[in-house]
């Protein structure tokens, strides 16, 4: 496994995350929710507390706007102590090493198609149930978190000692909603390791097409989605020599892109913005 601060992308939103204790846990990632369990980890969805949202409209010109929200990631959190014990390491520690890999093709650009890692750390403890959620209770702090409060911004300009002031009041909020329903630091002196990750917030593609009509496609998803399945794995192959041997619609997850965003994939797969494929679940 890796030891705490391995990693450090230069993508990462937000920096590198330091966490030492859970009173950190908690200023740094003020809210989460279950997503899913493997065979040696759990997966969920939080809040990066450190990515002011408020930055996006210090950067719009033309007096435009948008509307500020909670950036969010995924978080793979594994129990070290538990693979050591059913001699796993060496499965997990290839799995983490395959994901830095594919990581860096979207980094360097070669290839948009992978979900990327952000960083990763460690913690004696692992989140608990009655924050971040489980299998029976997944949302204990809701659905959603609370909404991003919208700046009040004079003569229409909102400036980085305004926006800066106004996150540190916005996260102070969420956590004071959350800190109700949290434990005190929980108890353990194990090793979990925390990964972090781009969120695919459409799911796998399997869950998606069971949802569309019918259980189908047409040809305006259907074609670009394909390209990005295809590409995924020729970029895996010519790039790092790799290739995918349990290719299923189970392993491609796909993420939201917004009309304006600049190319590089994407297109198809409902409404709104466009589906992109995000090529192993990793």
């Amino acid at each position: 496994m890796l030891p705490p601060g391995s990693l450090t992308s230069s993508a990462a939103l937000g920096g590198a995350i330091p966490i030492k204790d859970w009173s950190m846990m908690l200023a740094q990632m003020p809210w989460g929710a279950f997503l899913s369990e493997g065979a040696y980890k759990k997966v969920y969805r939080v809040v990066n507390g450190r990515v002011n949202p408020c930055n996006a409209q210090l950067r719009l010109s033309g007096g435009g706007s948008a509307e500020p929200a909670w950036a969010q990631e995924a978080v793979s959190v594994m129990d070290v102590a538990g693979i050591v014990e059913n001699s796993a390491g060496t499965v997990v520690e290839q799995e983490l090493k395959v994901s830095l890999l594919v990581s860096a093709l979207v980094r360097r650009q070669v290839c948009p198609n992978f979900v990327e890692t952000y960083g990763v750390f460690s913690t004696s403890f692992a989140p608990p149930d009655a924050l971040w959620g489980c299998e029976r209770k997944k949302q204990p702090c809701g659905p959603t978190p609370l909404p991003y409060p919208a700046p009040q911004v004079r003569s229409g300009v909102l400036s980085p000692g305004s926006a800066k002031e106004h996150h540190k009041l916005a996260v102070k909020r969420l956590q004071d909603d959350v800190k109700r329903r949290a434990p005190r630091q929980p108890a353990g002196k194990g090793q979990h390791q925390y990964i972090r990750m781009e969120l695919c917030d459409c799911g796998d593609l399997e869950e998606f097409i069971h949802a569309q009509p019918q259980e189908q496609l047409g040809d305006a998803a259907l074609v670009p989605l394909a390209f990005q399945m295809v590409f995924a794995l020729y970029a895996a192959q010519r790039e790092l020599s790799m290739r995918h041997y349990d290719v299923k619609l189970l392993n491609f997850l796909l993420k939201t892109i917004p009309e304006t965003a600049t190319p590089g994939g994407g297109g198809g797969g409902g409404g709104g913005g466009g589906g992109h494929v995000r090529g192993d679940r990793g």
